[in-house]
């Protein structure tokens, strides 16, 4: 699985008190980049890319970058794996792969399950994640189309996730993955994971 960390390059961050002549001016920038045709299709109006670009800005990240890894989903921010993967390795987190979708059987040699283990470093601290086929079926997550299609990946970045916000929450800021976010709501987005951290909108009737 990707570890592409190249997205984040930290900037100081301060409070902004927008006038509206500078909202008036991010509103023209976001237009601008929504005119150019090379934002993805979720991102209609200048409205939410600017709120995109606020987000990012709080996460020390510039705007391209924020409208191209932030993701709105039921009204809610969330982020790419490839965002949440560098977010946290910027702050100092490693991590490795233990078992990826690896088959678990029991004493007869029948195949049980599927497991998926991340263990992450950060600091002194030192903590191992999974995830199994089994907690995605529990939590009525496997019958969706996403699951049925990239059931490795899926769960891949869910026991990613996982690991993420349990040992650096203020460097993601707490948030879910799009996918993850998309599969706990009611909204019309249907998001997949990719293997290389980025997402894929398979439906979204917005």
């Amino acid at each position: 699985m990707s570890e592409n960390t190249s997205l984040v390059k930290h900037q100081e961050v301060g409070v902004m008190v927008h006038t509206q002549e500078s909202l008036n001016a991010m509103l023209q920038e976001a237009q601008t980049y929504i005119d150019s045709g090379l934002l993805p299709a979720h991102i209609k109006t200048p409205q939410t890319a600017v709120m995109i670009m606020q987000y990012g800005r709080e996460l020390s990240i510039g705007p391209v970058q924020s409208l191209n890894n932030i993701y709105v989903v039921s009204g809610r921010p969330s982020l790419s794996g490839n965002l949440m993967a560098a977010l946290i390795r910027a702050g100092g987190v490693k991590w490795q792969t233990v078992e990826d979708f690896v088959q678990v059987k029991d004493p007869e040699g029948k195949v049980i399950d599927y497991k998926t283990t991340i263990k992450f470093i950060r600091d002194d601290i030192e903590e191992s994640i999974s995830y199994t086929w089994s907690d995605a079926k529990k939590a009525q997550l496997t019958s969706k189309d996403n699951w049925q299609k990239y059931p490795r990946n899926m769960l891949y970045w869910r026991c990613f996730s996982m690991g993420a916000r349990r040992v650096a929450p203020d460097l993601c800021m707490g948030m879910y993955l799009a996918s993850e976010l998309a599969d706990t709501t009611h909204g019309a987005e249907v998001i997949a994971d990719n293997e290389d951290g980025t997402v894929t909108i398979l439906t979204n009737a917005k």
